[in-house]
């Protein structure tokens, strides 16, 4: 199983910094992390439970990690940078997952790249804000509504978190998991799930958090996707007792994709992709034609 760390140069002379992972010689597979996130922490759970037989690919997105800030406030320039990451792997096709705050940019690879992508994964995840804003949480009402209204604040916010996470670690993990589902909060007393939030959201936060600020930003507003008009087949799960994007946001996504298969998962938080990586990582793959494998 490798577990290597790439810096890929940019044509707009930023850097995009990624982390393969898995099977060197297996179908690609393009991990789009969650707001706030990075690539760490990733192959730590898929060493868990054996060895997957796909070439994971992890990128810290604009302004995350080790990644340079990237000016455009579109999903749709997301889609340019992962053009130039497979095509200097010499990769044609791969497939694209995308958890939580990751699932607008596998949305825009879908779009944008409709000949190279040949499925897509969406877990934890939801539509526009704007389609759905009365039925979130009233935090999240907040959050969003602020994201539209004063971004300002929001990133105020975000580096505030961006602070608590780099002095105390542990007190932030806490934080984040408080709010969430009884099934996402007893994660924090696992010690793998404990060194995995660690890895993660330092990372996340290690330029200051503002990319964690414009995404929320980014996502209170129109997408500029056309989701109805997305023709790879997707596959979608979430949790029943998701209380960060409810699932109702799930059903709301998924019946306006034209190609959708839907999976609600009963008493399963926000946080069920850290126990089901494979699983969502195998059915992106049956999608997959056995010659390209």
């Amino acid at each position: 199983m490798v577990n290597t760390e790439h810096i890929l140069p940019l044509a707009d002379k930023r850097q995009l910094c990624y982390l393969e992972c898995g099977d060197s010689q297996g179908y690609p597979v393009l991990w789009c992390h969650g707001n706030p996130g990075s690539r760490l922490g990733w192959p730590l759970l898929l060493s868990r439970t054996g060895q997957v037989k796909a070439r994971v690919l992890i990128p810290d997105r604009p302004g995350f990690g080790k990644s340079d800030p990237q000016p455009s406030q579109s999903y749709l320039a997301w889609p340019a940078d992962i053009v130039q990451l497979v095509d200097s792997l010499d990769i044609e096709q791969f497939v694209v997952a995308g958890v939580s705050g990751g699932g607008p940019f596998a949305l825009a690879c879908a779009w944008q790249l409709s000949d190279r992508v040949a499925a897509v994964g969406l877990i934890s995840t939801g539509p526009p804000v704007a389609e759905v804003l009365r039925q979130a949480s009233l935090t999240n009402r907040l959050i969003f509504t602020l994201g539209r209204r004063a971004p300002h604040l929001v990133r105020l916010y975000s580096f505030m978190l961006s602070y608590l996470t780099r002095s105390h670690p542990d007190r932030m993990i806490r934080q984040l998991l408080s709010g969430y589902a009884e099934a996402d909060s007893t994660l924090s007393h696992r010690p793998d799930l404990q060194e995995f939030f660690c890895q993660y959201l330092k990372e996340a936060y290690a330029q200051g958090g503002y990319a964690s600020a414009d995404e929320i930003v980014r996502f209170s507003r129109p997408w500029h996707i056309p989701i109805p008009q997305i023709s790879t087949p997707i596959h979608l799960w979430h949790g029943e007792a998701d209380n960060a994007i409810p699932p109702s946001f799930g059903r709301h996504l998924a019946e306006r994709l034209p190609r959708c298969s839907a999976q609600f998962i009963p008493d399963a938080g926000h946080l069920w992709i850290l126990d089901h990586l494979h699983e969502v990582v195998e059915t992106l793959l049956s999608e997959v034609s056995p010659t390209s494998l």
